[in-house]
């Protein structure tokens, strides 16, 4: 039996990724979310609703991200209006799934300047503990390995890392696209 086949309780790795309303964790607020139980087909996908009102003008379907978050996600007000969940429903679903599926490693690619951020003041803002996960940036993460293998890359944005490993992006910007993407990085 070798090491992979044996299964150490509460160490399920998760591959997570959000999209918002801007980039300042401190005030914008999730509104796409995907987490994916590494090398499984066990998932969780939502869009979410801001509990703020966005700074764009309110339209009909509401005004809960900027033109500019559609034209790079592809994410509409009139989705999050439709079928956006609560904040507060979105971190219990979170909480849950992590729960539920013994996960002890949550990944991200630029997980410390952004998701993880993300996801721990969503978890401190409705009272769930973040600290029982560990952390795991892809982008440290290949920084650590290219700083051993002494290779100087020129960005480490997912897409330089997708095109230099010849992984073909379909949803980039998607949580889930973004999600499959990290896993077949992770993969290589």
């Amino acid at each position: 039996m070798n090491d992979k086949s044996i299964k150490h309780e509460n160490e399920t790795m998760c591959v997570l990724d959000f999209e918002t309303t801007g980039l300042i964790p401190t005030t914008d607020e999730i509104i796409e979310t995907c987490l994916k139980i590494y090398q499984k087909n066990i998932q969780y996908n939502s869009l979410s609703k801001p509990d703020k009102v966005g700074k764009c003008e309110p339209g009909f379907h509401g005004a809960y991200i900027l033109p500019k978050i559609t034209e790079i996600t592809g994410i509409t007000n009139q989705m999050i209006h439709n079928k956006g969940i609560s904040q507060k429903l979105l971190a219990k679903d979170i909480f849950e799934f992590l729960q539920n599926n013994d996960v002890k490693y949550i990944v991200a690619h630029n997980g410390e300047q952004f998701d993880f951020i993300f996801l721990k003041l969503l978890f401190i803002k409705y009272g769930y503990d973040y600290k029982k996960f560990s952390f795991i940036d892809t982008i440290q993460l290949l920084k650590n390995i290219d700083k051993i293998e002494n290779v100087n890359r020129p960005s480490y944005s997912q897409k330089n890392i997708c095109l230099g490993l010849n992984i073909k992006q379909q949803f980039a910007h998607r949580a889930y696209g973004d999600v499959y993407d990290l896993e077949n990085i992770i993969d290589k």
